[in-house]
Parts: C-alpha cells; sequence; structure tokens
C-alpha cells in the first residue's frame, strides 16, 4: 500500500456511510474540535467547529433531501500524506435521487479534505466541495 492510499480509503469509506445514510457513521470521518472547518457550495455552505447536533442535523437534512446511489473518487483524484497529515483533492462522481421521485442525477464535485491521523484513524479536519460549472466567468 503507497504512503497515501489509507488517506483515500478514510474518504472511500466517508462515502461509504453516506450511501448508507448513516449519519453517526459520517459523522466520525470528522475531527470533533473546533478547527474543524467545511466550505461547501449549497447545502448550509460553511461549518466552522464541530457540534454534533448542528452537523448531524445538516447531514439529515442533505439525506432527507437526496439518496445517494454512487459517490466516488475519479482518476484525477491526486493525494499525499507527510506523518500525520494528509489530503485527498480532485473530482468526484456521483448519482443522487431528489426525495421528490424525479429521475436520477448525475453529477460531478470539485474536493479537496485535508486529514490528521489521530489514534490511527484519519480524521477530515478540512473539506471544500463546489460544483464545477461549463462556464463559471
Amino acid at each position: 500500500m503507497d504512503e497515501a492510499e489509507e488517506v483515500r480509503e478514510a474518504i472511500e469509506e466517508l462515502f461509504d456511510a453516506i450511501l448508507r445514510k448513516n449519519v453517526d457513521a459520517i459523522q466520525q470521518h470528522y475531527l470533533q474540535e473546533d478547527r474543524l472547518f467545511i466550505f461547501r457550495e449549497g447545502w448550509e455552505g460553511k461549518v466552522e467547529g464541530f457540534d454534533r447536533k448542528t452537523n448531524a442535523a445538516l447531514w439529515q437534512g442533505l439525506l432527507d433531501e437526496v439518496t445517494f446511489s454512487k459517490i466516488e473518487l475519479t482518476n484525477d483524484v491526486q493525494s499525499g500524506r507527510n506523518g500525520d497529515l494528509g489530503w485527498v483533492g480532485g473530482t468526484t462522481a456521483s448519482t443522487y435521487t431528489p426525495a421528490d421521485g424525479s429521475a436520477p442525477v448525475e453529477a460531478t464535485q470539485r474536493a479537496t479534505w485535508i486529514l490528521e491521523r489521530h489514534h490511527a484513524r484519519w480524521l477530515i479536519v478540512f473539506e471544500h466541495v463546489s460544483f464545477p460549472k461549463d462556464k463559471p466567468y
């Protein structure tokens, strides 16, 4: 296993928890401290610090709106690590079905995660997800 593979695996485990709609398991992938920072385009935008109740409500809100059937890292993803600090960045591909029963949606997102190893587990300390636009400017 290359040094960064375990960091990528931590992100893939997060995706699995999202696919299972398991909010408790999702929360276990984030550093549960004030220095957690999440910045997403749309869906509640920015989260600073970890608050279990607020975090759970945000995830449950998203998972009540859509059901994901696929979330995966694409082949442009880069990752690395240095000691107890790791990162993953690139494009993800997802398929989800809105709760209103409309047709499944295939989407791509640009994402960056910075993780720290705590007690042999890689935890997200920074997350940024955005949706590429055909003509951003």
